[in-house]
């Protein structure tokens, strides 16, 4: 795979981390989840948003150490442990332990970290061809 190739493909997966971030934090806001009790009383909620730390947890995995490293707020949330007590011992799940990655997932600095490397590759003038089409 090329640069520009890779560039793109690491774009898409970045904005598709960042749109399950903004569905973690409608997560929360729908069900008015401030505390991981307020996750453990809303089945629903802690499903969804289970769900979708796996799904993230999937895309982090298709992501190189050499970009992860650019996004180490992000890269040291242990979201692959969640991913597999999700899928393999879903009965275990700890409403604490998924609302502090919600947490940390929808913080600040983890999308403005993932933002900046969006707005790098296009500064780079290899913008892919995603972010041109939703402009």
């Amino acid at each position: 795979m090329d640069k520009k190739d890779k560039i793109e493909r690491d774009t898409i997966i970045i904005n598709k981390i960042l749109r399950y971030t903004d569905e973690l934090k409608r997560i929360s806001e729908k069900f008015e989840i401030k505390t991981h009790n307020d996750l453990a009383n809303e089945y629903i909620a802690l499903s969804s948003a289970t769900q979708t730390i796996t799904n993230i947890s999937e895309l982090k995995k298709l992501l190189d150490n050499e970009l992860l490293n650019k996004i180490p707020e992000f890269n040291k949330i242990k979201i692959n442990t969640m991913r597999h007590i999700a899928s393999h011992d879903y009965d275990n799940i700890s409403p604490y332990a998924v609302f502090s990655v919600m947490d940390k997932l929808t913080s600040e600095n983890i999308i403005n970290e993932m933002e900046a490397i969006i707005n790098d590759n296009k500064e780079s003038g290899e913008e892919s061809e995603c972010d041109k089409s939703e402009q």
